[in-house]
């Protein structure tokens, strides 16, 4: 009822409460459903005075759980693609920096922690550059150091990449990822196919904080509900463990995309590899003592469903993620255990002709063999 001067101010008064989508916060990529509770106070010689409470919830809340899966046109269930997901899934296709544990699991991705190579036998590096740049590693962020002292070097398979590797879906570049890639030297004659390596100083948790950062408040005011939107999605999108962290399955994707494309404009559909291995050396601020190393056999077919969303995936298969810890020490041999383990040990007979080449071993006796020699001869230990 209209409210005038001579009527009666109404008591407890009910909380009207509606919802409208608006894109609030420009920082934030996905839409929020904000609830407004309005509340208005009556009084009898002044204007109403309303008083707003905001109240932040992710579209996601809303999402229905027994959604109906997509039909065609037939009431025939729809094929099982990337695109399909997206429609049954609302928060299905979002940043890679919001992916959670319900990406992996309707994908089938899982993580798996494998024991490392035996590289006890391996020469120790008289390269104090490399060791004092291992050290550096070990501490994270608080020292500057260059990843190419440790992966490119004599002996070494790896070199760089210069182009910047990102994450592509649906023929289009969502982001660039802060890693750098490396690649099998082409004039080497290795087992095929290639593996294609990133390096990633972990940074996922800074990124989130960073994009979900809530916008500044009018006139210097705090901005609480920007604060526990921040709080809630960083919750929801923060792993467990770390190395269970989702934005690294979206570097080995990367990673693979990128010698898939390559291959692609070289050599055409025709003679594209079933599996692209994928390897990724990954070094956390909180982990002074090992660095991860991720490997990944990524299916071609998965790629093509990235790049085709609506391609069907009942022939493509997501990998199974294994990890391996590498210890720092000791720092002498850290750059050539940290290559063996990234490359694998089809690869550690060059490190055995560079080193045998210029090693200098004293004067044997007769029928006796020195100890490198006898490294080279016998079968790399797996």
């Amino acid at each position: 009822q209209p409210y005038t001067k001579q009527s009666n101010p109404p008591q407890n008064l009910p909380p009207a409460l509606f919802y409208i989508n608006s894109p609030l916060l420009p920082s934030t990529p996905p839409r929020y459903v904000l609830p407004y509770r309005v509340t208005i106070t009556f009084h009898i010689t002044n204007h109403p005075s309303p008083h707003i409470a905001f109240f932040f919830i992710p579209q996601a809340d809303f999402h229905h759980q027994n959604m109906p899966s997509p039909t065609t046109q037939n009431n025939t269930p729809a094929i099982r693609s990337l695109h399909t997901l997206s429609i049954t899934n609302g928060r299905f296709a979002v940043h890679p920096l919001l992916w959670t544990s319900q990406h992996l699991h309707l994908l089938d991705v899982s993580f798996r922690e494998v024991d490392a190579l035996d590289t006890t036998r391996l020469h120790v590096d008289r390269s104090k550059c490399r060791a004092e740049t291992a050290k550096r590693m070990s501490f994270g962020n608080k020292y500057p150091f260059r990843v190419s002292t440790i992966l490119v070097r004599r002996g070494s398979p790896l070199e760089a990449v210069k182009e910047q590797y990102g994450f592509h879906y649906n023929g289009r570049l969502v982001c660039n990822l802060h890693g750098k890639a490396f690649r099998i030297v082409k004039d080497m004659v290795m087992q095929k196919p290639e593996p294609i390596v990133g390096y990633y100083r972990y940074d996922a948790d800074l990124q989130r904080e960073k994009k979900f950062r809530p916008a500044y408040a009018p006139r210097g005011q705090h901005n609480e509900p920007g604060e526990r939107l921040r709080e809630h999605m960083i919750r929801k999108t923060t792993p467990d463990y770390w190395y269970h962290d989702p934005y690294l399955v979206c570097h080995l994707l990367s990673l693979a995309g990128l010698q898939f494309r390559g291959w692609h404009e070289a050599k055409g559909n025709s003679q594209l590899p079933a599996i692209i291995p994928a390897r990724l050396l990954v070094i956390h601020a909180s982990e002074p003592t090992h660095a991860y190393v991720f490997k990944a056999d990524i299916s071609s077919r998965v790629l093509q469903c990235l790049d085709s969303p609506t391609r069907s995936m009942k022939d493509a298969e997501f990998p199974i993620v294994s990890y391996t810890k590498v210890p720092f020490k000791p720092y002498a041999t850290f750059s050539e255990r940290i290559v063996l383990e990234i490359v694998g040990k089809a690869y550690a007979s060059s490190f055995d002709r560079v080193l045998f080449s210029g090693a200098r071993g004293k004067k044997r006796k007769f029928g006796e063999r020195d100890e490198m020699a006898q490294r080279i001869s016998e079968p790399a230990t797996p």
